[in-house]
């Protein structure tokens, strides 16, 4: 029929998981534009893709949770508080089955296998009516990414200029031995060195994080991004637990059952200063040079080696996951995988006077949307001596404007917000038929949010069947609609974490 979700969808139909495109030079610089953003929604205005592609993760350890048990995030066994507002409470039942895609989401974000997690609660949306009562309305729309979402989660990587640098990043907050204040008092970062204006690059170096979770991860940020890595986590997780990215996240569990925290102390603080041996506001165990330390996860592959790791990213905290050192292409694909929305790309270009052993990083940070490989956002550069120079002599340093204006960008972009007024069933079919036509690497995100529009009134039931079957083949999404439970969920086995 015309206008159906069978319809070809041409070029706003494009899959919202993010392809991999041609590789970029490592060092080259992304493009500054902003792209802008309109609350109006048209056929071209709809979001491109679903920011869902992923590896699928490792199941949850079948020991912690007993077969059968289909109870909700309140008062789950086995955990530990409350769980998201309006679950269903876990009572237990007598062994009947697998535990339910609502328990399976907890297990999975009390593990940090947060793209997992999203992925059980979409499946728990689309194969039981009390799934869709308790996530489908806890989607919400957002403007700059033009689409509804779950939650709006980020990841953070860095892209080094050159490649090779292996050396001290001595980011901004890392004070140095200038010239004029060469007494012999020491530098060094997070217990540096002890060499004057901080240690010469060495070989081989290598990127790794502590461990420890997302508190010891959030820990090796700091000492990797240092203030400009402590800023941006607070300004995050401020909106996190406001609930601006989501309610999902503001109630998710948190991974281990510790908070995270951003790790930090007082912004204006010295991290590493003369004579300190490093910053009280950093956990954790304390490198040379204020490099990262050896092994770990997360910052890099043993040995220095970049490239993608084989296991999920490790989480900062909720809603946001480190993604290594590596290009801007290759953290792209990174991010795809793992279901993010926003990629932050630290531009870091190092240079090291080999006179003085002062080493320059100047860093600009850049926004992308993952799904469509847009560049959303960047900020001017941050110059770490210059910095220094102008907090020595109580001047701005105008760290403090350049982060008001970027989060003055993402609060008018990037949080979740009430659908458009202009928004109506005409293009929301447009919508839905180009996502039915389209490959993905995930189809659960999308099931999802084709289930919301037929809860909201928008879309057709019978539309949301012909997606589905699009989406899964004919007899799998006739089961999904109409299917009982044992039918439902074989219907989307294939797009399950895998055990």
């Amino acid at each position: 029929m015309p206008g159906s979700a069978s319809a070809g969808a041409g070029t706003s139909g494009e899959a919202m998981s993010a392809e991999t495109g041609e590789s970029s030079d490592e060092g080259e610089s992304a493009s500054s534009t902003t792209e802008e953003s309109s609350s109006e929604v048209g056929t071209s205005e709809m979001p491109s893709g679903y920011a869902s592609p992923g590896e699928e993760g490792s199941s949850p350890n079948p020991g912690m949770m007993p077969p059968g048990y289909s109870g909700g995030y309140a008062g789950a066994p086995g955990t530990e508080g409350g769980g998201y507002p309006g679950m269903p409470g876990g009572v237990p039942a007598a062994p009947q089955g697998p535990p339910g895609f609502d328990v399976l989401a907890q297990m999975a974000f009390q593990q940090g296998r947060e793209h997992d997690g999203f992925k059980y609660l979409c499946a728990y949306a689309v194969t039981t009516d009390q799934g869709a009562a308790d996530v489908l309305p806890k989607i919400e729309w957002v403007t700059g990414l033009k689409g509804p979402l779950m939650g709006v989660r980020w990841g953070i990587g860095a892209q080094v200029t050159p490649d090779s640098y292996r050396g001290d990043f001595k980011p901004v907050g890392v004070t140095q031995q200038l010239p004029q204040r060469r007494t012999g008092a020491r530098g060094g970062y997070g217990g540096g060195s002890g060499a004057e204006g901080g240690a010469p690059p060495t070989s081989g170096m290598e990127y790794g994080a502590p461990g420890g979770g997302a508190a010891g991860n959030a820990a090796g940020l700091s000492r990797f991004a240092g203030e400009l890595g402590e800023r941006l986590l607070a300004e995050f997780e401020s909106r996190i637990q406001n609930g601006n990215f989501g309610q999902i996240l503001r109630d998710a569990p948190v991974a281990g059952g510790a908070g995270a925290g951003p790790g930090a102390g007082a912004y204006g603080g010295e991290y590493g200063a003369e004579g300190s041996g490093g910053s009280a506001a950093m956990s954790g165990p304390s490198y040379p040079g204020g490099s990262m330390p050896p092994g770990g996860s997360g910052f890099g592959a043993p040995g220095g080696v970049r490239g993608p790791a084989a296991a999920a990213a490790p989480q900062i905290t909720r809603g946001m996951s480190f993604l290594g050192l590596d290009s801007q292409e290759k953290l792209l694909q990174k991010a795809a995988r793992e279901g993010l929305q926003v990629l932050v790309l630290l531009n870091m270009e190092m240079t090291v006077n080999r006179k003085t052993n002062l080493i320059t990083n100047e860093t600009e940070m850049l926004l992308f949307d993952v799904a469509k490989k847009t560049q959303l956002y960047a900020t001017d550069k941050f110059n770490n001596l210059k910095i220094q120079n102008e907090r020595q002599g109580n001047k701005d340093d105008g760290v403090k404007e350049q982060f008001d204006k970027l989060f003055k960008f993402v609060d008018e972009n990037l949080l979740v917000t009430a659908p458009p007024a202009t928004l109506n069933a005409a293009n929301v079919l447009v919508r839905v038929s180009g996502l039915a036509s389209a490959k993905h690497d995930s189809v659960l995100p999308v099931l999802a949010e084709i289930r919301f529009w037929q809860r909201k009134g928008l879309l057709p039931e019978a539309e949301m069947l012909n997606a589905y079957k699009q989406l899964l083949g004919d007899e799998p999404g006739t089961q999904l609609v109409s299917g009982d439970d044992a039918a439902k969920r074989k219907a989307l086995e294939k797009w399950l974490p895998r055990g």
